[in-house]
């Protein structure tokens, strides 16, 4: 009886890990560059290694720490007031919104705005943790502030890829769509 339950557990772990492999497999396009492998989205990724990479993640976020770590690694937060910090962040916010809003097209452009928005990242970072309160609260705020940033991207991308898709013949219908169909088929497989 013992060993019966426990040869159906160890079945169900393999069921499981089987199945996670599967979709793990299935979505592996995806899985770096965040968006359908379709011609409208040529611009949003670049391609390294044989895969397809976001933009704005594998840019923006790099970019955001780097900046982050050559702050503290200068010892700018001793030379440089904590506001001079938010100031850099509202100028490289407005310069990434401005590309952002009126020169979408350039996958060059995209790389740009996702550079400011990273150093941006950076120095907002940093001119929270140089405030003169306690540590747990900078930290706190820090997080607070970083998914709120995080979230709102979220949304600005969830709406971008609706409008492109919806402009597109197969209108996010993932059956059709030559973006998505290899995948949604590979995922209904299973």
């Amino acid at each position: 009886m013992v060993l019966h339950l426990v040869a159906e557990i160890d079945e169900q772990k393999k069921s499981f890990s089987h199945q996670l492999k599967n979709i793990f497999s299935a979505i592996r396009p995806i899985i770096t560059s965040h968006h359908p492998t379709c011609e409208q989205f040529k611009n949003h990724t670049f391609r390294l290694f044989g895969r397809d990479f976001c933009i704005g993640c594998f840019v923006g976020y790099p970019v955001g720490f780097l900046t982050f770590l050559l702050i503290y690694l200068f010892d700018l937060p001793s030379l440089i007031p904590p506001y001079i910090f938010f100031i850099i962040t509202v100028i490289f916010a407005f310069i990434y919104l401005f590309i952002s809003k009126f020169f979408t097209g350039s996958k060059k452009v995209k790389i740009l705005s996702k550079i400011f928005i990273g150093m941006g990242s950076g120095f907002l970072l940093s001119s929270i943790l140089t405030l003169d309160f306690p540590l747990w609260s900078r930290i706190l705020i820090s997080f607070l502030i970083i998914q709120t940033i995080i979230s709102i991207l979220g949304l600005k991308r969830m709406r971008s890829i609706k409008k492109t898709c919806n402009l597109c013949d197969w209108k996010k219908d993932w059956k059709r769509c030559p973006g998505m169909k290899v995948i949604h088929e590979k995922l209904n497989s299973y």
